[in-house]
């Protein structure tokens, strides 16, 4: 009778670790989807020394660079600094101002890139370009439609 529960155990193991490889394995095929998954939407973000970039901040920390009477009103970013260094690859030592209490070094997530002064927004639309600014007046897509039906967009 000693041979027979000897042999039932050493069975229960073997299916112990057989299924705790499966696990392993389901864990890291798991891991390797979620990844892959992940890593479709990030992009790489590379600084050189002297670039100009602006800090997305949250709240707490404008309050340290800057006095807003109204929080909901705050900037998102802050900038341009000047980065001073690059720390491995993710992170960036920028130059602030000398009385901001919040840490030089930011991480690439919560940095974007300055354009500078050359690169500006179309402030008049590309189909507006011989008309007067005044004229450019918005217009009610219902009333449009019952306008001119047989017009689609």
């Amino acid at each position: 009778m000693g041979i027979a529960k000897l042999e039932i155990v050493k069975q229960g193991l073997m299916a112990k670790d057989k299924l705790l490889a499966m696990l392993k394995t389901n864990l890291l095929v798991a891991q390797n989807r979620m990844k892959a998954q992940a890593d479709k939407h990030r992009k790489e973000k590379v600084f050189e020394v002297g670039d100009l970039v602006y800090l997305k901040l949250v709240h707490y920390q404008l309050q340290s660079l800057a006095a807003y009477a109204y929080h909901k009103l705050h900037p998102w970013f802050y900038g341009p600094c000047e980065v001073l260094e690059g720390i491995r690859s993710v992170a960036y030592k920028h130059k602030l101002l000398t009385d901001s209490k919040i840490h030089h070094v930011f991480h690439v997530s919560c940095l974007k890139k300055h354009l500078g002064p050359g690169v500006s927004p179309l402030s008049i639309l590309p189909v507006w370009k011989n008309n007067k600014e005044e004229d450019a007046t918005w217009e009610d897509y219902d009333e449009s439609v019952k306008k001119f039906p047989d017009f689609s967009l």
